[in-house]
């Protein structure tokens, strides 16, 4: 199973001029308005 590729999801954000991050490998679309994802 390790060789099977897989997606791979980079997820930045930046809050008072301090930007994060996280790399999520299961992610979905929660909401467009305000524009969500469910990680």
């Amino acid at each position: 199973m390790g060789r099977f590729a897989g997606a791979v999801h980079i997820i930045t954000t930046e809050e008072n001029g301090h930007p994060s991050g996280l790399i999520a490998t299961a992610v979905c679309s929660l909401s467009f308005d305000p524009p969500s994802v469910l990680v």
